[in-house]
């Protein structure tokens, strides 16, 4: 009888647990974040700016704190576009009709440069609710992986293209940034989706050497990431 007993609890037991949904405290999901640039090393008269598009894309991982809170880290790549002109750079040939003439010259970037990182970013929701607003906000490091484009150069008048691995306009290897975001989730089945107007910008700056004008300042971007995490 006891046997018979202990059976019919252990029974019942797993039935219990195999019934129950349990809380998961780790999950995956997918960003995309696609980026505008809004101020490329600075701004002012003597900068020309292009709209120019950069995105980041990242298999992601989410490890739940606390009911409210988040962390948020993973794999991603990340592309960072510059176009724009820069009329700060000064050459004693910058002339005309025996007077100097300050914009008469300019730098051009056009380059496209390819990162590989791991953001890590703190979540906090403000409500317990499966739809909810939230703040996040966190640090990215970013390595090098590739880059192209051209800088093209100006100097009264006469224009030479420097290309973009020249000494002079060597970027860092390691790309690090600031973002803090609002975000709003919507819960569909198992699976939770999300919108998040956010602001990144580097920390230190761009290109690794001085240059005759902003191309060692730093990269503000303005993005609407997406994804979805289960």
């Amino acid at each position: 009888m006891k046997n018979l007993t202990l059976l019919l609890f252990l029974g019942l037991s797993a039935f219990q647990l195999d019934a129950q949904d349990p809380v998961r405290k780790v999950h995956f999901g997918v960003t995309v974040n696609p980026q505008i640039n809004l101020s490329s090393f600075g701004s002012g008269e003597s900068v020309e700016k292009a709209n120019s598009i950069s995105y980041v894309a990242s298999a992601d991982v989410y490890f739940d704190l606390s009911s409210r809170l988040q962390l948020r880290t993973g794999l991603g790549v990340r592309s960072v576009t510059l176009n724009h002109r820069d009329r700060s750079a000064r050459w004693p040939s910058q002339g005309q009709n025996g007077e100097y003439v300050p914009d008469g010259s300019y730098i051009g970037y056009n380059t496209n440069n390819f990162f590989a990182g791991m953001p890590v970013n703190l979540k906090l929701k403000f409500n317990d609710k499966p739809n909810h607003i939230y703040i996040i906000g966190g640090l990215s490091g970013n390595f090098l992986i590739a880059s192209g484009g051209e800088i093209v150069i100006n100097e009264s008048g006469h224009v030479w293209t420097q290309y973009f691995d020249d000494f002079l306009h060597e970027i860092h290897s390691f790309y690090a940034t600031a973002s803090v975001a609002v975000g709003y989730e919507m819960k569909l089945g198992k699976v939770k989706f999300f919108l998040e107007p956010n602001l990144e910008n580097s920390i230190k700056d761009f290109f690794k050497n001085e240059t005759p004008a902003r191309a060692n300042g730093k990269v503000l971007l303005a993005g609407i990431r997406t994804g979805a995490y289960f």
